[in-house]
């Protein structure tokens, strides 16, 4: 049918289904598996958490360079820094 998203009338998705109107899947991390496992359990924690940290160093490096850039485009720094900075020697 012209015009119709996935496989409803009308174009809804039903549960599970993407834009094409073919089916996902699963995944396979899912919170069975740690049910009844407690080593894989604690394994997903500790991924969790790695993540976490991770994405919280990059978020921080970013910030940091975002403020640098402010401040350089603003003309707040020394132009001694803002040449150490970007790799000028005078």
């Amino acid at each position: 049918m012209l015009g119709a998203r996935g496989s409803t009338e009308g174009g809804a998705r039903t549960q599970g289904e993407d834009r094409g109107g073919r089916d996902r899947g699963r995944g396979t991390s899912s919170p069975a598996v740690s049910a009844t496992d407690p080593a894989a359990s604690q394994r997903l924690g500790s991924l969790s958490d790695r993540k976490s940290d991770l994405i919280g160093r990059i978020l921080s490096d970013r910030k940091k360079e975002l403020d640098l850039m402010a401040e350089l485009t603003l003309g707040r720094i020394s132009s001694d820094r803002k040449n150490t900075l970007i790799g000028w020697q005078d």
